[in-house]
C-alpha cells in the first residue's frame, strides 16, 4: 500500500465526521449574509416607519382638534400608550349643543354646518386609519426584526461550526495531499471544480432563503386576507341589524369592522410587497379599497 493510501484509511473517519459537519452547516455562510442584509433593511423600515408615524400623529392630532368645535362636548381621546383612536371614545353626534346649534342656524345653517362636519369627520377618519394602519405595520417589522436577530444568534453559530470544520479539513487534506501526488492525476483540476461547485451551491442556498421568506410573506398575505374577508362579513351582519333599528352602538360596531377589514387588506398588500421584493416574479395584488361610508 502507498504512503496516500495509508494516510487516507488512517484519516477516513475523521474525514467522514468532517465533510458531515460540513453538510449540516454548509447553508450558515450565505444564509448568514443575507439575514445581515435583511436585519438591515428591517431596521431602514422601521426608522422611516417612525418618521411616518409621527408625521401622522401629528396630523391626528390637528384633526382631533378641528373636529372639537363650539357644538360638539365631545373628546377625542386614546389610551396613554397607543396613538390609536378607537371609534367608541368618539361620541360627536351625540351632543346636545350640537342639535341645539342646529335650530339656532335654521335648515341654510344646518347644511352648511353639516357639509363642514362631514369634510372634518372625512379628514379626520383618513388620518386616523392611516396612522392605525402605519402603527401595525411598525409592529410587524419590530417582530421581524426580532425574529431576525434570533435567527442571527443561530446562524453565526453554525457558521462558526461551519468555519472551523473547514478549517480542519483544510489541514487535513494538506497534511496528506501536500507536495507531489502522483497518485492523484488532475488535483488540481478536482480542486476547481470544488470551488466551482461551491459558487454555485451558495448561489442557490441565497436564492433558496429568498424564496422562502417569499413564501412566508405570502402566507401572512393570506392570512390577513382572510381575517379582512370576516371583517366584512362582521360589518354586514351588524348593517342588518342597522336596518331594524340597532342604534348607535350597532352602527360604531359596523364601522369598527370596516376599519379592521381596511387595516388588514393594509396588511395583505404590505406582506405581498415585501414578497415581491424578494421574489420579484410574484405578480401584485389589484387595489382593494372599503368604503368606510361615514366615521361617526
Amino acid at each position: 500500500m502507498s504512503q496516500l493510501n495509508s494516510a487516507l484509511t488512517a484519516n477516513a473517519d475523521k474525514n467522514r465526521q468532517l465533510l458531515s459537519e460540513l453538510a449540516a452547516t454548509d447553508y450558515a455562510p450565505p444564509s448568514l449574509k443575507q439575514n445581515i442584509e435583511y436585519i438591515s433593511d428591517l431596521k431602514r423600515q422601521i426608522a422611516n416607519t417612525d418618521k411616518e408615524l409621527a408625521r401622522l400623529h401629528t396630523i391626528t392630532e390637528d384633526e382631533r382638534k378641528v373636529c372639537l368645535n363650539p357644538y360638539s362636548l365631545s373628546v377625542l381621546s386614546a389610551p396613554n400608550d397607543s396613538h390609536l383612536f378607537r371609534w367608541d371614545h368618539v361620541k360627536y353626534r351625540d351632543s346636545n349643543l350640537k342639535r341645539w346649534g342646529y335650530k339656532l342656524q335654521g335648515s341654510k345653517g344646518k347644511d352648511k354646518y353639516t357639509s363642514g362636519q362631514e369634510k372634518e369627520e372625512k379628514e379626520f377618519q383618513d388620518a386616523w386609519q392611516k396612522e392605525r394602519s402605519t402603527k401595525e405595520a411598525r409592529d410587524e417589522l419590530a417582530r421581524a426584526l426580532e425574529q431576525a436577530e434570533k435567527d442571527r444568534s443561530n446562524l453565526e453559530t453554525d457558521k462558526s461550526r461551519h468555519d472551523k470544520a473547514q478549517s480542519d479539513l483544510d489541514a487535513l487534506y494538506n497534511s496528506i495531499f501536500s507536495g507531489p501526488t502522483p497518485d492523484v492525476p488532475g488535483e488540481d483540476q478536482f480542486e476547481d471544480a470544488v470551488k466551482q461547485n461551491r459558487s454555485h451551491f451558495d448561489q442557490i442556498q441565497t436564492q433558496f432563503n429568498a424564496d422562502k421568506q417569499a413564501l412566508n410573506a405570502l402566507m401572512y398575505a393570506e392570512t390577513c386576507l382572510g381575517e379582512a374577508y370576516k371583517n366584512i362579513q362582521s360589518a354586514l351582519s351588524h348593517s342588518k341589524w342597522d336596518m331594524y333599528g340597532g342604534g348607535g352602538f350597532v352602527d360604531m360596531m359596523e364601522r369598527d369592522a370596516l376599519a379592521s377589514a381596511q387595516n388588514n387588506v393594509n396588511g395583505t398588500i404590505r406582506h405581498l410587497e415585501e414578497a415581491r421584493r424578494r421574489q420579484p416574479q410574484i405578480q401584485p395584488l389589484a387595489d382593494i379599497n372599503i368604503d368606510m361610508g361615514h366615521f361617526f
